[in-house]
């Protein structure tokens, strides 16, 4: 008996007659509430209603409780909002009657930070000699340039295409990894920024608009490559305001194959053919990037006539202890180099007074994990 007496009282209560006349008491029960101001669905509001602290609303001027009025966001003591000022629009009042008729065919471009490579190849062919004599055999000279359409071979005939270039890069970035193939692999990460193999982020380094090439080889073959220097002219925002040109003769690469090595040929280049040409491109000096692990190279760069640039890297202190005797005190520092070094060459004393670093290249401890 009692299921049924329960089935049907349910029944009731979802007819719709029974739920119309729920709703039509809930709405009259809100219609005091809601001119009042007073949030029916804050049950703490519903016990303020029992204080005797009664203020005005700030609104409609109905008398609420001062409990309310704080649930409710408003204080008693709150002044009567300002009205906000009206909107201004951004846009003209009138637009303009027509449009233009025909808009530029091509926007201006946007100044590249590197020179292109045809302002650098004639001081290039102009200081780096088609022969090279060295001992009994001499080294011919191959020039190639990169631009926005890829790499281009400059033959003493004529220039040819594009694919005549690639073998070049491609026995440049060998002796790459012949002689710096551990060091690349070691930091790559850090320097360019990704988890790509290095061959390939060095590859696409070479193909950056603006470089030039210069190849030394045995009866100019590729397979005979005995060395090559890349380098470009580019803006170097660390330079001191009052340096002008604010242009650097960037050195991206100088190798020398192992089988060469130990004949003066990098000093040979620095000096003779690399010195000469940022001269003749009014720049102000060299730049290049050096690992600090590469000792051959340093010692190079320093009897060339170069300096640790003033926002290069720095060793740096991983540990300093000191230890007091009766005799002596003394302490022991661990100092510990970058990745690598920024090295400068200025093109005038002046230049080298503002840019050349204070602090002296140290011999650093081994690298600490």
């Amino acid at each position: 008996m009692r299921r049924q007496v329960r089935a049907a009282w349910m029944r009731a209560c979802m007819s719709p007659a029974c739920r119309a006349a729920r709703a039509l008491r809930a709405l009259r029960a809100c219609l005091p509430r809601a001119a009042a101001g007073v949030c029916f669905a804050d049950r703490r509001a519903r016990a303020c209603r029992s204080s005797p602290v009664r203020v005005q609303h700030p609104h409609t001027g109905v008398p609420v409780c001062a409990g309310a009025a704080k649930e409710n966001g408003f204080s008693p003591c709150r002044e009567r909002p300002r009205r906000l000022p009206p909107f201004r629009s951004a846009f003209p009042a009138q637009l303009p009657a027509q449009l233009p008729a025909q808009l530029p065919a091509q926007l201006p471009a946007c100044p590249m930070p590197n020179a292109p490579a045809s302002t650098l190849l004639p001081h290039a062919l102009a200081h780096f000699p088609p022969e090279l004599p060295l001992g009994s055999d001499s080294l011919l000279r191959t020039v190639v340039t990169i631009d926005q359409h890829g790499p281009t071979l400059h033959s003493p005939a004529h220039a040819t295409h594009r694919a005549d270039a690639e073998p070049w890069l491609a026995s440049a970035l060998d002796l790459v990894a012949a002689n710096l193939g551990s060091t690349y692999a070691r930091v790559s990460r850090q320097l360019y920024g990704n988890n790509r193999a290095w061959r390939a982020n060095k590859r696409d380094e070479m193909r950056t608009p603006g470089l030039v090439y210069v190849f030394y080889s045995q009866m100019a073959s590729p397979s005979a490559l005995a060395l090559f220097l890349s380098f470009l002219v580019t803006d170097e925002p660390d330079l001191a305001p009052e340096t002008v040109p604010p242009q650097v003769l960037y050195l991206y690469e100088i190798h020398v194959a192992p089988r060469h090595q130990g004949r003066g040929l990098g000093l040979r280049m620095l000096s003779q053919c690399v010195f000469p040409t940022a001269r003749a491109s009014r720049v102000a000096g060299v730049e290049l990037t050096v690992f600090s692990n590469n000792q051959p190279a340093l010692r190079l760069y320093q009897r060339a006539g170069m300096r640790l640039a003033a926002w290069s890297p720095q060793d740096r202190v991983v540990s300093a202890q000191r230890r007091r005797t009766r005799a002596m005190q003394y302490a022991q520092e661990a100092r510990v180099r970058p990745d690598y070094y920024l090295f400068f060459w200025g093109c005038s004393p002046d230049t080298d007074r503002v840019v050349i670093g204070t602090g002296p290249l140290t011999r650093a401890e081994p690298r600490q994990a």
